[in-house]
């Protein structure tokens, strides 16, 4: 130990710098072999997003990407860009975050590689709960004594170590989530007991009678504040619902009534 098995490390610390070394390695190839000074750079963000963004992704499914080894392929990634050579100062001309973003906000598609991780390590929550009579299932929850409804979670010292990384990232989104679900109770009431329409919810006045129109042709007037939104991934999206399309006067009013929420709530 360790041995590789099927492209990866077995009994390695995946916390640690070297265990990443085959894949820091692989880019420092791939690198080499091309001749960055002769490809525009239009030429050179297809190569990085096309060649060296997917020379990880097969450890990024499995183990959870140290900071440290993060940080040097977006070096490499980074002085390719700019100027082409594998070692020399590199005269960014955009911040890098810029252009991990999509193209829809203004960057230029490369992607984060953590978010890209972290992803990928929570696509196996979504297998374990729809797998049931895969195999590989079976085996995780017969040697950590879990049921059959939810990703591992226990807190024997046995526990492999891809698992734990995957359970850390679950309970980050909890402690946010749940962060953000006090704050909102503080802001809003008891979102179990309080209605969304008819409780003041920290305004001088209920939304019911600050937006009495738009109460009357809701769908929701019964509901409580919990129901009345849910999390895409960590962020919590309002649901309203009307029982006929809005004329623009109408729009306008719902538009100011979602303004006055995402400032008084969040």
């Amino acid at each position: 130990m360790p041995f590789t098995y099927l492209g990866l490390p077995l009994g390695a610390n995946m916390r640690k710098y070297s265990s990443w070394r085959p894949i820091i390695d692989k880019v420092q190839q791939r690198l080499s072999s091309w001749k960055a000074t002769c490809l525009s750079r239009a030429g050179r963000l297809v190569l990085i997003k096309v060649v060296l963004n997917s020379l990880p992704i097969y450890y990024l499914s499995i183990f959870k990407l140290p900071k440290r080894v993060a940080s040097e392929i977006i070096r490499m990634q980074k002085r390719f860009l700019w100027n082409g050579k594998k070692e020399g100062r590199c005269c960014a001309l955009v911040k890098w975050e810029v252009i991990q973003k999509p193209k829809s906000q203004g960057g230029l598609g490369v992607g984060d590689l953590m978010l890209k991780n972290a992803a990928l390590l929570f696509k196996w929550w979504w297998r374990y709960a729809c797998e049931e009579g895969a195999l590989w299932r079976a085996v995780v929850s017969s040697i950590h004594n879990e049921d059959h409804f939810r990703i591992p979670s226990s807190t024997l010292s046995q526990v492999s170590r891809p698992w734990k990384e995957i359970k850390k990232l679950g309970k980050e989104e909890s402690r946010i989530k749940n962060a953000f679900l006090h704050n909102l109770s503080l802001k809003l009431g008891d979102g179990s007991t309080f209605r969304f329409w008819e409780d003041p919810s920290g305004l001088d006045d209920s939304l019911r009678s600050k937006f009495p129109r738009l109460y009357r042709i809701s769908s929701q007037k019964k509901e409580l504040i919990s129901s009345m939104g849910w999390f895409e991934g960590l962020t919590w999206r309002w649901t309203l619902s009307w029982k006929r399309p809005l004329p623009d006067e109408e729009q306008h009013e719902a538009t100011m009534l979602e303004a006055t929420i995402m400032q008084t709530h969040l």
